[in-house]
């Protein structure tokens, strides 16, 4: 099993992704083919912000309302 640390992710990238294309965890998750917990994991230990429980809602409210 490949530990978090060994993980040969871009966190510039990861973070657009999250931030400025408004991704979730488990959408970036599947593009790297890796766990949405185990990418949570990997983001904490780099400094990269997650979005909250209430930021998530009301991103996926937003989304689902106006699917453009």
């Amino acid at each position: 099993m490949m530990k978090i640390k060994e993980l040969k992710l871009d966190p510039d990238s990861i973070n657009k992704l999250h931030w400025e294309q408004n991704k979730s965890l488990p959408e970036i998750g599947i593009l790297y083919k890796i766990n949405s917990g185990t990418l949570y994991q990997w983001m904490k230990l780099h400094g990269i912000p997650v979005r909250s429980r209430k930021e998530a809602a009301i991103l996926r409210r937003k989304v689902f309302l106006n699917p453009d």
